[in-house]
């Protein structure tokens, strides 16, 4: 029996065929597989500290107890973490920040998170040059312009691991601790 040349084709080179199709699928489900992993190992990185280090258990409760106040309160109007406070009194001038550095601020937070590691001291940083709560949200702001994604919703979503859970809590807590306005 004679195949034709097609057929003789995919007998000759089924394995890269198959090579291609585990591309493609490790491709599309790329955010799945590493979420995956992150809570493989952040689960990991969570035993081993409450097992050597109980301070960082209550640590760590502090920081869910601070978070879940947050997430909370994050969708009202007033929350910092909105860009409705800063279009409700912030486009008046009661900000520091231009949109170009409020904009900069915006993509270093984006830009704190990655599929293997995320950095959640590089937000802190980013959070630490606003003045006021009005700069908090004008950065909001200009996440959504850039990203059409609310900025806490995303560091709760990614700074997931013990480490980034705490300071995700001290960023909650700066920004809280910010005037509304700035008082220069």
């Amino acid at each position: 029996m004679t195949l034709d040349k097609g057929t003789a084709f995919i007998e000759k080179h089924w394995k890269v065929a198959i090579y291609i199709a585990i591309v493609v699928l490790v491709i599309y489900f790329w955010k799945d597989i590493s979420n995956l992993f992150s809570n493989i190992f952040g689960g990991a990185e969570s035993l081993t500290n409450s097992l050597s280090n109980p301070a960082s258990t209550a640590e760590l409760q502090a920081a869910d107890t601070t978070i879940a106040s947050e997430d909370a309160a994050v969708t009202a109007a007033t929350s910092p973490f909105s860009p409705a406070l800063y279009q409700s009194g912030g486009m008046n001038g009661d900000t520091t920040l231009s949109d170009d550095t409020a904009s900069t601020l915006a993509s270093a937070v984006y830009g704190s998170w990655g599929n293997w590691i995320s950095s959640a001291g590089k937000a802190l940083a980013a959070f630490q040059q606003c003045q006021c709560q009005m700069d908090v949200s004008h950065v909001a702001l200009e996440y959504v312009n850039q990203y059409s994604s609310n900025i806490y919703d995303d560091m709760s979503e990614y700074y997931d691991s013990s480490a980034n859970k705490v300071i995700l809590a001290q960023i909650v807590s700066y920004v809280n601790g910010l005037p509304l306005f700035y008082n220069g």
